[in-house]
């Protein structure tokens, strides 16, 4: 008979498959955490206004992230992580998820996200090093949110070295969930987002060649999600037109 191999799930990477689905995977046992992917997005809304300070933030859910500028709204759900497998960080108790309710969600503002983003490491190895655990109102209080980052690293006197960014909670964000269409898409295409990006960088060049505040308008074309479609534009000052076509690609 073959033996079976202990493994400490401390070490596991996060996303591997399990065979079953023990008590601990479930939603109201996972902690909160978020990483760079739930961060990232903040560059989205970092130029708005200053006047729109409120949308100058990351909005923090027990489920996700999100930000949005008034005219894009982007949403970025965050790793589901058990406790165990996260590393105890002297100073923090770490949130769980099934703790929170809507009315516990909150925003930071884009230079603390800036901050605790840029103390995340990148391990390819120990990827449970690669999210910010969360402690909501640790300190008593209600209106902060502590982020706290590892990268296994120790001082002289051997403690594991763990920036924490304390961050001022707001929740005054607006509500997406009123906008988020609801209703059965009628066309649902495939997109390399690379190619995407490179053609409508291609089309601002020809629409804002000698008219730099031009309006970076382009025009979607659909026949079905198995054509080609099209991304038109055209620069009035000169009277040129941009035409790119994408090949879609299967979900």
């Amino acid at each position: 008979m073959q033996q079976e191999t202990e493994i400490n799930p401390a070490v596991l990477a996060l996303g591997c498959p399990a065979t079953a689905t023990p008590p601990e995977t479930a939603p109201e046992a996972l902690a909160l955490v978020v990483n760079k992917a739930n961060l990232l997005i903040r560059t989205l809304v970092e130029k708005t206004p200053e006047s729109r300070y409120n949308l100058r933030t990351v909005h923090v859910t027990k489920d996700y992230t999100e930000v949005t500028n008034g005219h894009i709204a982007v949403r970025v759900s965050v790793p589901d992580v058990r406790p165990n497998h996260l590393i105890d960080i002297d100073g923090i108790t770490r949130t769980l998820r099934g703790d929170l309710a809507k009315k516990d969600a909150f925003t930071i503002t884009c230079d603390d996200a800036k901050r605790i983003e840029e103390s995340l490491p990148t391990s390819r190895t120990l990827r449970n090093l690669n999210v910010a655990q969360v402690e909501v109102g640790g300190d008593g209080t209600d209106d902060t949110a502590r982020f706290a980052t590892t990268a296994l690293e120790r001082d002289d006197e051997g403690k594991t070295i763990a920036p924490i960014v304390t961050a001022v909670k707001d929740v005054l964000f607006p509500d997406v969930e009123r906008v988020i269409p609801t209703k059965k898409p009628k066309l649902v295409i495939g997109v390399d987002a690379e190619y995407m990006i490179a053609v409508c960088k291609a089309a601002l060049a020809v629409k804002r060649h000698e008219d730099k505040k031009a309006k970076a308008y382009v025009r979607l074309s659909f026949i079905d999600a198995n054509h080609v479609f099209k991304v038109e534009t055209e620069n009035t000052t000169t009277g040129q037109t941009f035409l790119g076509l994408i090949m879609p690609c299967r979900l």
